[in-house]
C-alpha cells in the first residue's frame, strides 16, 4: 500500500521539493539547514526497516537523524481505523485474485460518505498520540548514534484542510463557506498548540511537517488561497505564538455536522423554494446550515426544515414564486402584453382617421388649437378601444353635445367623464346633474342645459349596440 514504506513518503517528498520551496518559520539559520537537509537525502543511510531500531534516516556527515512518522483524521483509536481497514480488504482481495504483484504499489481510495470518518477531533488525538510514541524513543537515537546532535521528525499529514467556519459542498465542484470571520482562516497545524507545543517540550530539533494533500484542496483553488506543502519547524526553544482552534468550528466540507440523506423530495423542496434560481438555492442552502450549526442543532433536517428556513429568511421569494407557481399566470402575462399590442394598434388606427378632427372642428365655432383637437381625438379613441359597445357615431355626437352644453373643455378627464356619463345614463336627468357638477369654462344654467340636452336627444336616439 502507498505510503506504508517511509521510503514512499520520503520519494513524495523529493517530488514535492521539485516544484515547492519548504515555508521555514521564522526563517532563521537553523532552519536553512534543515531545509538543505532534506534536499540533499541520499547523503542519509535508510534504516527505515521493521526489525531495526530508530530513527529511520540518519547522516553522520550531515550531523542529522530523523523519523517519519504519518498521521490521519480517520483513527477512532489506535487499533481501530475503518478507512485503512477497508484499503486491507481491497488489497487482500486483489492479491487473492493475483492481480496486485510484489513489484506494484497501490492507490486505494476507500473514503465513505459518513463526513464523521475525518474529524479534527480524530485528527488531534492521532497526532498527540503518534508524536508522543516518537518522541519516547528519542533515548534509543541517542544510544545508537551519541555523535549526532541535530534529531527531527518527518510527518507526513495524510488530512486535507481543515477552516475556521463552515464549508459546504453544493455540488458540480463548488462550495459555500460562511464564519464569524470575512475571510476563511485556514488550520495551520504547525501553529496549532494541540499539534505541537509537546514537540518544544522534548528533545526535538526540528519538524519537517509535510502535508501532500492540503495545497490542492478544491476550495484553496475557488478563493486563490495558497497552503504551503512543506513546512520547517526550530524546535529547539520555547515557543509562545500558539494557536487554540475550537474543536467545535474546525469541520471539513460538509453537509451539517452527520451524515444527511439529501432525499429526492428535500431536493424537490429545495428546487421549490428557490424556484431553480441557483443565487437563491444556495443562499436558502448556507442559511440552513447557519442556522443549525449556530441557533439549534435539536432539529430534524427534511423538507419542512427546508420550507421553515426559506420562509424565515427569504419570505419575499416565498411570495415571487407562489406567484410565478400561478396555473394561470402565463395566460394572464401574455394576456396582457397581447392586450397592449392590440391597443398600440388600435390607437394608431383610429387616431389616423380625419372624422373625429372635423367632427370636433364643427362643435367649435371659434379656431381651437390643434394640439387641443389631437388631444380630443385620443380621448375618443380611448373610448372606442375600452367599451366596444358603442359605435364611433355614438361617441362623437355625445361629444358634440357635450360641448353645446359646457363650451370647450381644457380638462381631459373631466371631457372623458362627461362623454361616458351621457353615454351610459342617456335618459336620465342624472346624466345632466353629473355634468353640471364638473367646471364649466362657459357658464351655463340648468334650465338651459336641460334644454341643450334634450334638444341633442330629440336629434339624435343613443341604442347602445
Amino acid at each position: 500500500m502507498f505510503l506504508d514504506k517511509e521510503l514512499d513518503v520520503i520519494c513524495l517528498l523529493q517530488t514535492e521539493l521539485k516544484h515547492s520551496e519548504p515555508l521555514l518559520y521564522k526563517s532563521n539559520s537553523f532552519c536553512k539547514k534543515v531545509s538543505r537537509y532534506i534536499k540533499s537525502i541520499n547523503s542519509f543511510s535508510d534504516n527505515s526497516g521493521h526489525e531495526a531500531l530508530p530513527p529511520d534516516y540518519y547522516s553522520d556527515e550531515l550531523n542529522c537523524m530523523f523519523d517519519v512518522m504519518r498521521v490521519n483524521d480517520t483513527e477512532i483509536r489506535k487499533t481501530y481505523n475503518p478507512v485503512k481497514i477497508r484499503e486491507r480488504k481491497i488489497e487482500q482481495e486483489l492479491k487473492d485474485k493475483g492481480i496486485l504483484q510484489p513489484h506494484m504499489t497501490l492507490i486505494v481510495n476507500s473514503e465513505s460518505d459518513d463526513v464523521q470518518e475525518h474529524t479534527y477531533k480524530n485528527y488531534k488525538r492521532n497526532c498527540k498520540r503518534v508524536l508522543n510514541e516518537h518522541i519516547a524513543k528519542i533515548d534509543i537515537w541517542q544510544k545508537e548514534h551519541p555523535r549526532i546532535q541535530n534529531k527531527g521528525l518527518l510527518i507526513c499529514d495524510e488530512t486535507e484542510c481543515y477552516f475556521d467556519g463552515h464549508v459546504i459542498y453544493t455540488g458540480n465542484e463548488t462550495f459555500a463557506y460562511f464564519g464569524e470571520k470575512n475571510v476563511i482562516e485556514l488550520h495551520r497545524p504547525w501553529m496549532d498548540s494541540e499539534l505541537v507545543e509537546k514537540a518544544y517540550d522534548s528533545k526535538l530539533d526540528f519538524i519537517i511537517w509535510f502535508s501532500p494533500y492540503k495545497p490542492h484542496s478544491i476550495l484553496l483553488e475557488k478563493y486563490g488561497l495558497l497552503y504551503p506543502s512543506i513546512v520547517v519547524l526550530d524546535t529547539r526553544y520555547k515557543r509562545t505564538d500558539f494557536i487554540n482552534y475550537d474543536e467545535e468550528k474546525l469541520l471539513k466540507y460538509q453537509w451539517f455536522d452527520h451524515r444527511v440523506n439529501f432525499d429526492k423530495s428535500m431536493l424537490q423542496t429545495l428546487y421549490d423554494e428557490s424556484h431553480g434560481i441557483i443565487d437563491q438555492m444556495v443562499g436558502i442552502f448556507s442559511a440552513m446550515q447557519y442556522e443549525y450549526f449556530y441557533q439549534d442543532k435539536n432539529v430534524t433536517i427534511d423538507s419542512a426544515y427546508i420550507k421553515k428556513i426559506a420562509a424565515s429568511y427569504y419570505p419575499g421569494l416565498s411570495r415571487l414564486n407562489k406567484n410565478l407557481a400561478s396555473a394561470d399566470a402565463e395566460q394572464k402575462r401574455k394576456a396582457i402584453i397581447d392586450k397592449a399590442a392590440s391597443r398600440q394598434s388600435e390607437i394608431a388606427e383610429i387616431a389616423s382617421k380625419k372624422e373625429f378632427e372635423k367632427e370636433i372642428r364643427n362643435a367649435h365655432p371659434d379656431a381651437i388649437p390643434l394640439e387641443t383637437i389631437i388631444k380630443n381625438v385620443n380621448v375618443l379613441a380611448g373610448f372606442l378601444i375600452n367599451s366596444k359597445t358603442f359605435t364611433e357615431d355614438d361617441i362623437v355626437m355625445a361629444y358634440n353635445n357635450i360641448m353645446k352644453i359646457k363650451g370647450d373643455h381644457t380638462d381631459e378627464k373631466t371631457l372623458t367623464n362627461d362623454v361616458y356619463t351621457l353615454l351610459t345614463e342617456m335618459n336620465s336627468e342624472d346624466a345632466i346633474a353629473k355634468i353640471m357638477k364638473q367646471k364649466s369654462t362657459v357658464p351655463v344654467s340648468r334650465k338651459t342645459a336641460k334644454e341643450s340636452m334634450q334638444k341633442a336627444l330629440d336629434e339624435h336616439t343613443y341604442v347602445p349596440k
